[in-house]
């Protein structure tokens, strides 16, 4: 056998070496694949967050209306009365309604026109001219919570908006057809406890407004129709705004008038008992599962210590969420750099509570997209968010007491503290007797014949949670 020379042992030996990269370089692929497998699905809330680039989610491509930022924002803002009035006739849109969501959107990309305006487009407007927009017609929008300008001016990428300098916050609007241009749209904001008001007038696509007041507004002249009361002294403005029935006590009829109960829930997730569910809140929150350290409260809760700060895993079902410092907190993008960072707070929450349904195995369809922002108040001076957000079912608040579902604040870009319940909503078919209202209203006047009108009515029905079946009863309030 011929021996081999020095420059062919060579050869042979780099080309093994060659070989042998080759095959590391193999291996370290195989083991980083499954690695990210394994962990693909355990995102943390900095991933969410750090995942957002000019208002899409990352990889979404403004595909999904899920991960649009601007849709998902529409979505978590829906009012909580959406009424069209043509001169006496008031009608409630419920969003069962096939008009909804076209009136909705058409009211969201008319407020995001709104904005764009600078001060010599805003009007001056006051209490009275507002009290007699509703006596043409239109439509009103009445948010469960106070919306924040300064916020909007930043998730809308608007600077120096004229609306900005009019009104700070406001939880009502009006949209007018205009008199004389089809083509224009009128808007009255009604800021905080009516401290301000606001009106703008534009070229506006408003076909969606008017096809639901041309659908509701040809209703029969005469009959009970719905009006409002302002805030007042007894009854501050905080308050949910009453919508009332006006009703003449002569010569009128009323209709057959359905109500449904509110949808109830059951027990939060028992975080507690499920080692798969702790560890996948512990991922979420960014979490080190070698170093963390936990320990068990008084009332069972779990608690998480880490570098950023403490987690608290409750078996009712709550989520608390507290950073160890104002800068040591989880960083979600700086609000006031353009429109993707006030956009990553209002698109990664949501994200967030959509990812805490997924690990507790909640129903989605039922909870996650109940969810509804009611408040945001922005700090201009510190940059703090508290935002705030509530379960709706079938269009109504699921009351949780006094706490809301979830409370968020943000400050200078970073997660700082975060409060929110998990709650399975059970939808619960519950029979409701109503009582008759003609036979109510005719009671009522027998037994005040010095009443010359009805000026108020609410229907008053018990929640007891158990009862397959309920009684709902009429109240008044009559004007002599």
């Amino acid at each position: 056998m011929k021996k081999m020379t020095r420059e062919e042992r060579k050869k042979w030996i780099e080309r093994g070496k060659n070989v042998l990269i080759v095959f590391l370089c193999v291996c370290c692929g195989c083991l980083l694949w499954s690695v990210f497998n394994l962990f693909r699905g355990q995102l943390s809330i900095g991933d969410i967050f750090m995942g957002m680039d000019n208002g899409v989610v990352s990889g979404d491509k403004g595909e999904n209306d899920s991960g649009n930022v601007v849709k998902t924002f529409w979505k978590l803002s829906k009012p909580e009365t959406l009424m069209i009035f043509n001169d006496d006739c008031r009608i409630i849109v419920s969003e069962v309604n096939e008009y909804y969501n076209e009136i909705n959107e058409n009211i969201n990309m008319i407020m995001q026109k709104a904005y764009s305006l600078n001060s010599e487009k805003v009007l001056a407007c006051d209490e009275e001219q507002w009290k007699s927009a509703f006596k043409g017609q239109g439509a009103y929008v009445k948010y469960s919570g106070n919306r924040d300008v300064f916020f909007e001016e930043q998730f809308y990428g608007m600077k120096d908006s004229g609306l900005g300098k009019k009104i700070n916050s406001y939880a009502e609007l009006l949209f007018l057809p205009h008199e004389e241009d089809s083509k224009k749209i009128s808007v009255l904001v009604r800021g905080v406890k009516g401290e301000s008001y606001a009106r703008v007038e534009f070229s506006a696509e408003v076909e969606g407004i008017k096809r639901g007041i041309g659908a509701f507004g040809n209703s029969e002249k005469g009959k009970y129709f719905f009006g409002f009361e302002y805030g007042s002294a007894d009854k501050p403005f905080g308050v949910e705004t009453d919508i009332m029935l006006l009703v003449p006590v002569v010569n009128k009829t009323a209709s057959n008038m359905t109500v449904r109960m509110p949808n109830e829930f059951t027990s939060g997730i028992n975080f507690t008992r499920a080692t798969k569910l702790t560890s996948g809140m512990i991922n979420l929150f960014g979490y080190n599962p070698n170093t963390v350290r936990q320990y068990a409260s008084g009332d069972g809760a779990l608690i998480f210590v880490g570098e950023t700060g403490n987690l608290s895993l409750s078996p009712a079902g709550k989520i608390e969420y507290k950073a160890l410092g104002e800068s040591e907190g989880i960083p979600l993008g700086t609000l006031g750099q353009g429109s993707s960072s006030a956009s990553s707070v209002v698109a990664g929450i949501y994200q967030l509570t959509e990812k805490v349904f997924e690990l507790c195995g909640v129903d989605g369809a039922i909870n996650a997209g109940a969810m509804r922002i009611t408040e945001f108040p922005v700090n201009k001076e510190t940059q703090e968010i508290r935002l705030k957000m509530e379960y709706y079912a079938d269009g109504m608040r699921v009351s949780l007491g006094q706490e809301p579902a979830l409370f968020a604040v943000v400050k200078n870009g970073v997660l700082t503290e975060l409060k929110m319940w998990v709650k399975q909503i059970e939808r619960k078919e519950t029979m409701v007797n109503t009582e008759d209202f003609e036979t109510a209203v005719a009671s009522f006047v027998q037994l005040n014949p010095s009443v010359k009108k009805i000026i108020s009515a609410e229907l008053i029905y018990p929640y007891t949670g158990d009862d397959n079946e309920s009684t709902a009863g009429w109240s008044f309030q009559g004007e002599k």
